[in-house]
C-alpha cells in the first residue's frame, strides 16, 4: 500500500507541474490586463537612454539634442514619444563609474521590422555623432488603451 502511495504522489507531482507553467502565463496576462484589451491593444514600448557626456568631458547640450531629436527621431516616430530628463551612471569598458545627465525616449510602437530598423538607426546615429559607447534599448510588450 505504502508504495503505491507513493506512486500516486510521484504521478501527481508530475501532473502538477506540468500544469504550472500554462497557470503562470494566464495569471500573468491576467495581471498586465493585456488580456482585456485584445489584439488593438498591445503594443511595443521601447525606452532608450542616451547619455549626455562626450568623451571630450563636454556635454550634450540642448540645442544638439533638441536637434537630435527633429532630425532622427521625430522623422521615424511621428505618432508620438515621450522624453524625460533623468541622471544615471554606469561603468565604462575601463572600469570607471560614470554619472552623467540623461534623456530618456520612450516610443509605443507596433511590432514590426522597420519600427526597428528605424530604433537601430537612432541608437547608431547618436552613438557617431556624439561619441557614446552605447546607448540602452530596453523593449517590452505593453498593454496601451487610448
Amino acid at each position: 500500500m505504502r508504495r503505491i502511495g507513493q506512486k500516486l504522489a510521484v504521478v501527481l507531482f508530475v501532473v502538477s507541474m506540468l500544469s504550472v507553467p500554462g497557470c503562470i502565463t494566464v495569471a500573468n496576462t491576467d495581471v498586465r490586463g493585456i488580456s482585456q484589451l485584445g489584439d488593438d491593444g498591445v503594443l511595443v514600448k521601447t525606452e532608450l537612454f542616451f547619455g549626455r557626456c562626450k568623451p571630450d568631458g563636454s556635454i550634450v547640450s540642448e540645442s544638439e539634442w533638441e536637434r537630435f531629436v527633429d532630425e532622427h527621431i521625430t522623422l521615424r516616430f511621428r505618432e508620438g514619444l515621450t522624453i524625460v530628463d533623468a541622471n544615471g551612471q554606469w561603468m565604462s569598458k575601463t572600469g570607471e563609474v560614470i554619472k552623467e545627465k540623461t534623456k530618456i525616449v520612450i516610443l509605443l510602437h507596433s511590432d514590426n521590422e522597420d519600427a526597428n530598423a528605424s530604433i537601430e538607426y537612432i541608437r547608431d546615429k547618436y552613438k557617431e555623432q556624439f561619441g557614446q559607447e552605447s546607448v540602452v534599448r530596453v523593449t517590452t510588450y505593453t498593454g496601451v488603451l487610448f
